[in-house]
């Protein structure tokens, strides 16, 4: 079918009041089978046919015993924003709520299409849920989860049931719905029943919400305010940059003449520059420990192959840590002397965006071997290194991953980070340009304002590597000075990960014991509905 140019309502009729007709919403990711369930719904091919992308909310009537249904279609978000031709993230989420403008005063539900083979996780429902979560708190009174399963093999229709509560993600998603969900099944023969069964489960919905229906100008008008608010923040957010970038190039310029004034000393700084080559000590935490007054600590965090070890190298001037390409698997703490001071660094493993099994640690083991780093820095750290390619597409994904894993270390760890942009091309940007990099995208200003302002870059020219170490240790002195001297301790961030261990243990343990329950309850109606039956 030819694609509309813009959110608009093909059918020919005029309005149709709520009372005369049955209005409906689709979400889902894309290639969830969105489309697909608007023509099963509507018994036609409506909408555009399968493997067509939807670009734009698209609304389709139709008659279906005896009651009159509009569907309105919506874009499928994206896992990534990979960027191209394609909408950007906060572009398609305007065009999703835009879908309200195409049904009369409201709609009675929002169909949450999920494939049931599609490896549901707390990421996923995580973005489900933000997105169900455009059209305002009241959303969740309206949104069934409608489970499309494309292969009838795969699946007993009794089965659907095991099938989500086997899935804690899954459950806690169709909970978020008031326990709503049903499913579509590819068998054509039956595709009816089960259209039927879902209008049935929707009235019923309808019934305890009183008949009333989800405003539409109440969610645009929610639309309205946080495009405001993000505009309001972002001018703050632009101005509170300006003020931190001029605050940085007067401490550029003061130690640039603090350092030309003491150039009589070039003797000493030489003999300072050859010492940075050695590392003095390398330890996995068995020498004796060092006060922080005598050494600044810092410990580096990051993705896989973001480039940690090699800034670790290139801070202390020498091949302490593995070579480039070799995975850290454990954390692993050198030490040096840079400029007359000890630097402890710590290098951690870098998390996956999927935990894909195999050999390496699974993401909860991950998660404490990080932490655990804090066990090689004597009584805490003076700084969080948080280490990102700023040649990689960073998107709202990424920086929630970054974030996750910076409060691993607790509420105060924002106050200790910085974020440390590497940069492999030396060609791929001008050193003046990197403002211009982070600027232009909205997910790294957000990343660097939760730094306090804070960032850093080191390109890959070798000849300027030492400069640019410098003035990262003149940056991370700044932040020092600014927390008042203090570390961010040792204890506090281990006794965090104890509390929090032990809390998603009894959690676990009552999530067990609740399913055994239910378990239980289900197996003696089961039971006592057989008895029935002899009877």
């Amino acid at each position: 079918m030819e694609e509309t140019g813009g959110s608009t309502c093909q059918g020919q009729s005029p309005p149709l009041s709520p009372g005369s007709s049955l209005n409906m919403v689709l979400l889902g990711e894309r290639e969830a089978g969105k489309s697909a369930v608007g023509n099963a719904i509507l018994g036609t091919m409506a909408f555009d046919q399968v493997g067509v992308r939807t670009r734009m909310s698209v609304c389709r009537e139709g008659l279906v015993g005896g009651r009159r249904l509009v569907v309105v279609d919506t874009p499928g978000w994206e896992w990534f924003n990979l960027g191209g031709a394609s909408a950007s993230p906060a572009a398609l989420r305007k065009e999703i709520v835009r879908s309200m403008r195409l049904c009369h005063h409201g709609v009675h539900t929002l169909l949450l299409v999920v494939p049931l083979s599609f490896s549901f996780s707390k990421r996923e429902r995580h973005v489900a849920e933000e997105h169900v979560e455009l059209f305002g708190p009241r959303a969740w009174n309206y949104t069934l989860v409608l489970f499309t399963i494309k292969d009838s093999k795969q699946l007993r229709v009794c089965s659907v049931q095991v099938e989500v509560e086997g899935n804690g993600e899954l459950q806690k998603l169709v909970e978020r719905c008031g326990g709503r969900y049903h499913a579509l099944h590819g068998q054509t023969s039956r595709r009816r029943d089960q259209v039927t069964s879902l209008l049935a489960k929707i009235q019923e919905m309808i019934s305890a919400n009183g008949g009333s229906v989800l405003l539409s100008e109440e969610v645009l008008q929610l639309a309205r305010e946080r495009e405001e608010k993000q505009e309001r923040m972002e001018d703050q957010e632009k101005r509170k940059r300006e003020e931190n970038v001029q605050r940085v190039r007067e401490a550029f310029k003061k130690e640039s003449e603090e350092r030309m004034r003491g150039g009589e000393k070039q003797g000493d700084t030489e003999k300072s520059r050859g010492q940075r080559g050695r590392v003095e000590m390398e330890t996995d935490g068995q020498s004796p420990p060092l006060s922080p007054g005598s050494s600044l600590n810092m410990v580096l965090l990051g993705e896989r192959e973001a480039g940690k070890s090699a800034v670790g190298n290139a801070i202390l001037g020498t091949m302490a840590f593995d070579q480039v390409g070799v995975r850290t698997r454990m954390s692993v703490c050198r030490e040096g002397l840079v400029g007359g001071r000890r630097l402890v660094v710590v290098d951690t493993p870098g998390w996956e965006w999927f935990n894909l099994g195999g050999a390496s640690a699974s993401p909860a083991a991950l998660r404490k071997e990080i932490v655990r780093s804090m066990r090689l820095c004597h009584h805490g750290v003076h700084t969080l290194l948080l280490v990102v390619p700023l040649s990689f597409s960073f998107s709202k994904r990424e920086r929630h991953v970054a974030e996750e894993h910076v409060e691993l270390f607790g509420p105060r760890a924002w106050n200790y980070t910085l974020v440390l942009f590497t940069i492999k091309d030396s060609k791929q940007l001008r050193v003046c340009s990197v403002q211009d990099e982070v600027e232009g995208n909205g997910e790294l200003q957000k990343l660097v304002e939760r730094c306090g302002g804070r960032y850093h870059a080191l390109h890959g020219q070798t000849s300027r590597r030492r400069d640019q170490v410098t003035s990262l240790l003149a940056k991370i002195q700044e932040m020092i000075s600014a927390n008042g001297g203090s570390v961010l301790l040792s204890e506090e961030v281990l006794q965090l990960a104890r509390e929090r261990e032990e809390k998603q243990e009894r959690m676990e343990g009552q999530e067990r014991r609740k399913r055994e329950e239910e378990n239980t309850m289900k197996a003696l109606k089961k039971e006592k509905r057989g008895k029935g039956d002899e009877v």
